[in-house]
């Protein structure tokens, strides 16, 4: 069972995940992910991580048919 604690770290964790990814989109054009990645202190492997995380999160809020 996943305490209430638990739940608002990561509801907390996938917000900031999520704004990342929105900073990373929005890079300068040319900017290669690589590149912001290396700017933002994050690897390339955490990033898709994250985006991977952030992804599952937002499907889980619409109802499966």
């Amino acid at each position: 069972m996943v305490s209430e604690t638990s739940l608002a770290a990561q509801q907390c964790r996938l917000r900031e995940w999520a704004e990342q990814i929105r900073d990373c989109q929005n890079r300068a054009e040319g900017m290669s992910v690589i590149e912001w990645c290396s700017r933002n202190g994050i690897t390339k492997a955490n990033y898709y991580y994250r985006l991977r995380r952030v992804r599952a999160a937002c499907l889980e809020q619409f109802p499966e048919e």
